[in-house]
């Protein structure tokens, strides 16, 4: 076994050998102390014990560097184990790279976490030894360190702790509308009294701007923009007084309407909108109201009419010909929308949703007009009988087009175009020879809202209409080859056929009179 090197005394190696250099620079000598060991046999160390120095690791993550203390030679890979506890000075160290220097195996991202700091004072820096910040609160983690600023303390509790311990606390400062950062608390006595003051590591505060009226909450903040107050509560409050009384919502009657785009809307959110639908649905089912449709005072005249008095029925006349609005929960309104359920549900197609119901209210001339054509077919020989009316008279439904907006929100007046066959046929006046296919009336009422709701150039009418029809003689065809109508009959039935010959009946029935048709209700749909 090798004869391990005798360690020689820091005064006989201050004495005797000048401190070692580097080639690529000056640096200074780092003692290391080792431990005590004595080495009696080999018997307490087994057979292997000449192949220790072989099998130990390297001390130090700088020890694989290529250099080589002066205390023994370059063949041998490992210094000697030394036997005493007196430092050597024979065993040197290479020398220690500057912190700057040191490549973290992770890359330059890990050096956040644990970040080490030199010490201040120059025994620590002469001897080596590198001092970890940790935290002034609870002195067990180290500080945290974002790259940019190092803080005085590990995470977010402890600087809460930390700020607690200024006059007042951080959560009066945030009531008072100041938000400090919860990991820069430089502006406490405490961090200054250990710290001192270091503007450098210091964020500035960021306020916090309250609501104008009740100064509790925060401004609402939407795209970028502030507004003044918290919530529309407060905008209501604030508008009463600069502006004047506010519109409230039409349901909850406590906040006010919402307005987009200069557009009132009669609620105040989605909320009472929804709200309101239900009630709204509740309301068509239970209908209640048997108010006049024109004074809304009094009570309606039984089931035969829908006003009060023959002055309020005097007073719709005398603005006829227009629409009349059924509102939801009145009695004729629920009356029209069974009618309207009844007919979808023969066909078990899925329902299209009423927006609108109205009553048309024609002229006194134009109901006289119906009643002469009426008495002439019968007079040429269409009577009553069991099955039908006189004059062949029946109830359907008319899918019609349109040039305007009559029967849309608000418009209630029928138009002067001879060309809109919907208005045409409310005043009455539809000309042969603008129509000269006819007028097409239907009992199924899907394939009314099926013609409705074909535009083509045009756009979509999606309204329907409901009243009476005389049909008088009617004769069955597949097409509608002139003349028209056939002689001696009104009506044309059409059918159709299909390839193998079967027989499509949609029972539609083609008039060619205007005065045949007395509307009575106007339906819009979705």
């Amino acid at each position: 076994m090798k004869e391990p090197l005798q360690p020689t005394t820091k005064s006989q190696h201050n004495s005797t050998s000048p401190p070692a250099t580097a080639t690529a620079g000056s640096f200074e000598i780092v003692e290391r102390p080792s431990m005590s060991m004595d080495i009696d046999s080999d018997d307490d160390f087994g057979s292997d014990f000449e192949d220790m120095a072989e099998d130990l690791p390297p001390l130090n993550l700088v020890d694989t560097l290529d250099t080589r203390p002066p205390g023994y030679s370059f063949s041998e890979s490992f210094p000697p184990l030394p036997t005493s506890s007196t430092p050597s000075t024979s065993l040197t160290l290479p020398p220690i790279l500057p912190l700057s220097q040191i490549q973290h195996p992770l890359g330059s991202g890990s050096q956040s976490q644990g970040r080490l700091t030199k010490s201040s004072t120059q025994s620590d820096a002469s001897s080596g030894s590198y001092k970890q910040k940790l935290c002034v609160v609870c002195r067990i983690r180290p500080v945290y360190d974002d790259g940019k600023h190092v803080y005085p303390t590990c995470g977010n509790k402890c600087s809460q702790k930390l700020e607690s311990t200024t006059p007042g606390g951080s959560n009066s400062n945030i009531m008072r509308g100041e938000m400090s950062n919860p990991q820069s608390p430089s502006s406490s006595p405490l961090f200054s009294s250990l710290f001192g003051s270091n503007q450098s590591e210091s964020r500035p505060t960021r306020q916090i701007k309250m609501c104008e009226v009740c100064h509790q909450r925060p401004k609402h903040q939407r795209g970028g923009k502030i507004y003044p107050t918290c919530g529309l509560t407060c905008a209501a409050k604030l508008q009463a007084q600069t502006q004047g009384p506010v519109e409230m919502c039409d349901f909850c009657k406590k906040r006010p309407k919402v307005v987009m785009n200069g557009k009132i809307f009669p609620q105040c959110g989605k909320t009472c909108r929804d709200n309101a639908k239900l009630a709204m649905n509740a309301a068509i089912n239970s209908a209640t109201c048997t108010s006049c449709l024109i004074c809304w005072k009094a009570t309606k005249m039984g089931d035969s009419s829908d006003f009060c008095s023959t002055t309020c029925e005097a007073a719709a006349e005398s603005r006829a010909p227009y629409l009349i609005e059924l509102p939801r929960g009145h009695v004729a309104f629920k009356k029209v929308a069974d009618m309207y359920m009844e007919n979808w549900k023969l066909t078990g197609r899925t329902p299209r949703r009423i927006k609108k119901i109205y009553m048309v209210k024609m002229k006194s001339s134009s109901l006289q007009n119906y009643e002469q054509y009426r008495t002439t077919t019968i007079r040429n020989g269409v009577h009553s009988s069991v099955f039908r009316r006189k004059g062949n008279e029946q109830r359907g439904w008319l899918g019609l087009t349109r040039e305007c907006g009559f029967g849309d929100t608000g418009n209630m007046e029928p138009c002067s175009s001879n060309a809109c066959l919907l208005c045409c046929i409310v005043r009455s006046t539809v000309a042969p020879d603008k129509f000269p296919e006819g007028i097409m009336t239907t009992a199924l009422l899907p394939r009314a809202t099926d013609v409705a709701s074909v535009g083509g150039k045009k756009r979509a009418s999606n309204v329907v209409l409901y009243g009476k029809v005389v049909l008088g003689k009617v004769v069955e065809r597949s097409d509608m080859l002139p003349p028209l109508p056939p002689v001696g009959s009104n009506t044309v039935h059409l059918v159709s056929y299909t390839r193998t010959g079967v027989k499509l009946d949609y029972q539609e029935m083609v008039v060619f009179d205007g005065n045949a048709i007395q509307p009575h209700y106007l339906i819009s749909f979705e």
